[in-house]
């Protein structure tokens, strides 16, 4: 459902058949940054068909396979935006200050949705 208003919003079957295939395409085995990029793009289509708990456990698999801060900051900074929707915003302050530590120039933008969390109430941030 839209995280604005609550309207129902049905997920084409086209959009969930890619994501089964990204679920495969992702444990499929390869170089950690390989998969690390594959477990990412499933995130994103976890999150396109609304399975945020899902979404969330796949950056954190991205994490996992990387060895680069700034794509775990990226990733970070999706995961908060995933769990301020949830209403953990105390998770998400967790995650963007994390995020912040690692990457102190904040090419991620962890600082604008860390303020842009505290200035809207949590049911208005929203999964872009």
């Amino acid at each position: 459902s839209c995280c604005k208003c609550g309207t129902v919003i049905e997920v084409p079957a086209s959009l969930v058949l890619m994501v089964e295939t990204l679920r495969k395409t992702a444990e499929l085995e390869a170089a950690p940054e390989t998969r690390s990029a594959r477990y990412a793009r499933l995130g994103d289509g976890l999150l396109k068909v609304g399975q945020l708990d899902e979404a969330v456990e796949a950056f954190k698999t991205a994490i996992h396979y990387t060895n680069f801060d700034r794509k775990r900051t990226n990733f970070m900074v999706k995961m908060a935006v995933v769990m301020a929707n949830k209403g953990s915003v105390a998770e998400a302050d967790q995650l963007l200050d994390a995020a912040l530590k690692l990457d102190p120039q904040d090419v991620s933008g962890a600082g604008k949705v860390l303020a842009e969390l505290h200035k809207a109430p949590p049911a208005e941030v929203c999964v872009a």
